[in-house]
């Protein structure tokens, strides 16, 4: 009865902090745009945005074979594929302003967009 418990508070936890986070950095937000991937609440890269990372991609190992690409295609990113199994990550699609993360709860990876963008999120084509 209680791991039964345990599993949802656990997300809940989880879900609240990866919001505060990101909450938090877009308050902090640099000059021009960054892709921010972020594992376990840690720093692992900073991408510009400005179009000269074109066709850049993370890797993003995690435990017990976790595995989520991040792909940045000019001045947008998005989680190109997640080992995670209900793909909401993936589904998010591009993202290209400040306050809008894209949130792998099951393998603890959270991409924001940092900087001083207002436009619109792109549409997955």
């Amino acid at each position: 009865m209680g791991k039964k418990l345990l599993i949802p508070a656990g997300i809940a936890v989880a879900a609240a902090a990866g919001c505060a986070a990101a909450i938090a950095l877009w308050k902090m937000a640099p000059e021009g745009e960054v892709a921010c991937v972020y594992q376990d609440g840690k720093e692992i890269a900073r991408i510009p945005l400005d179009g000269s990372a074109d066709g850049q991609t993370v890797v993003v190992q995690g435990e017990n074979g976790a595995e989520n690409i991040v792909e940045v295609s000019g001045k947008r990113v998005f989680m190109q594929s997640a080992s995670c199994p209900d793909q909401l990550c993936v589904k998010a699609g591009w993202k290209d302003r400040p306050g809008s993360p894209i949130v792998c709860l099951p393998n603890k990876v959270v991409v924001t967009v940092e900087g001083e963008k207002h436009g619109t999120d792109a549409e997955v084509n």
